[in-house]
């Protein structure tokens, strides 16, 4: 499969050949005790939930020819990858609550209504906790973008990351 002489091979599995493994928690953010102390006394709020089958994931992957890419993302896959954020502590507020404004309309509150509770469902949103932020916490606006018949939610952030690594067998639970 990793070999020269295969010609058929995904673009997206030849750059996993080259691209620069995936970036770990820098030490200055070990400094920000608020958020620290926050994942620590609420780990239901923190759950690393994934449908891929990490020790199968990492099976498939025991010959791949570059090793620390596959390390880093079976590290994020399960501890949680970092998503580049810098909270620049000492710098920028501990707390933020961007939530933005409200839906302008009642089709959008309804919209993202629904689509909060899919999320939750599906255990990609954490549980409510109450009305505050925690110490540590920032929050990113989500609102709705319409088009003409397909409606989707956008979560507006410069923090996030989207990675689709690897094209290869099902890795599904």
């Amino acid at each position: 499969m990793w070999t020269d002489l295969d010609l058929g091979i995904s673009r997206v599995a030849l750059w996993t050949e080259s691209a620069a493994p995936l970036p770990q928690v820098p030490l200055d953010e070990f400094h920000n005790r608020e958020a620290l102390n926050t994942i620590s006394n609420n780990p239901d709020l923190f759950k690393i939930v994934t449908p891929i089958n990490i020790s199968r994931f990492k099976e498939l992957l025991i010959n791949h020819p570059h090793q620390p890419l596959v390390d880093s993302v079976i590290h994020g896959l399960t501890f949680g990858f970092w998503p580049s954020a810098h909270t620049f502590y000492g710098t920028y507020p501990t707390t933020l609550d961007n939530s933005g404004p409200p839906p302008k309309t009642t089709v959008q509150s309804d919209f993202l209504r629904n689509q909060i509770q899919t999320e939750s469902e599906a255990d990609r949103y954490s549980a409510p906790f109450g009305p505050d932020l925690l110490p540590g916490m920032y929050s990113t606006p989500i609102q709705d973008l319409s088009w003409p018949y397909r409606r989707n939610p956008v979560r507006r952030s410069s923090a996030f990351v989207i990675i689709k690594a690897l094209e290869i067998f099902p890795l599904i639970r």
